[in-house]
């Protein structure tokens, strides 16, 4: 290559020159570069600082959601009898209605008959109930339906029953026990009788009733049905 003239600069010269040029553009292009690198950084870093806050948020939210549950469930039922619940006054009764109704309907679905049919003064038949009630919750936790029997000196439960959710809770051995203790404080009954299902057999042996004999299949409601007996120890009357 040949320069000539009065403006002409070497090849040297302009070797010379060009290499403080390539290295301004390289330190700029280095420059640009580097901010690149920073800005996506940054923008990576703020991305992930926005999705730990809304997993953090949508953690905290469910672990709230998560306690207000625990904190439901774990709430105990407050349990009460209701003794001697009258079926034909109660009925209009807002807070009895509903209970009643699941008494009906448990009863329907384990001896195909409706428990409140004879519970009145003209049947003979008297309800105990017991009722759980959980913040504004109210459910029937089991009854029993029996009858008194001066002539026989005998208190006579024609059903038991709990709810199968909550069966092994104890319902059922309050009302039994309840029963029992009204019983041994009245004078004229010396003993307490019942017909018992197949699967209520140990139930009731547990709380002292004594298998008597086996039920004939023209009295049974079910197959393998007995009649089954506590003995009261005799009051004297004061």
């Amino acid at each position: 290559l040949k320069l000539c003239g009065p403006n002409v600069v070497s090849q040297e010269r302009l070797l010379a020159l060009g290499a403080p040029l390539v290295f301004v553009v390289r330190l700029a292009m280095t420059v640009l570069w580097t901010d690149d690198v920073k800005a996506r950084a940054d923008a990576k870093a703020d991305a992930k600082e926005s999705r730990t806050e809304s997993r953090t948020d949508a953690e905290t939210e469910s672990t709230e959601f998560a306690s207000e549950i625990e904190a439901e469930s774990s709430a105990e039922w407050v349990t009460s009898l209701w003794l001697d619940v009258k079926p034909a006054a109660d009925k209009n009764d807002a807070k009895k209605r509903p209970v009643l109704e699941q008494v009906t309907a448990l009863g329907s679905d384990i001896f195909n008959e409706d428990p409140l049919a004879g519970c009145s003064k003209r049947g003979g038949w008297r309800l105990h109930v017991a009722v759980g009630q959980r913040n504004e919750q109210i459910e029937m936790m089991g009854f029993i339906v029996f009858r008194i029997k001066p002539e026989r000196n005998a208190l006579i439960i024609a059903q038991l029953a709990v709810p199968e959710e909550h069966r092994r809770m104890g319902f059922g051995s309050l009302l039994l026990k309840t029963l029992i203790a009204e019983a041994k404080r009245l004078p004229e009954i010396h003993s307490i009788g019942l017909s018992s299902l197949p699967g209520s057999i140990k139930f009731y042996k547990r709380h002292g009733f004594k298998l008597m004999h086996r039920l004939p299949d023209s009295e049974a409601k079910a197959e393998g049905q007995v009649y089954m007996e506590l003995k009261t120890p005799s009051k004297k009357k004061k």
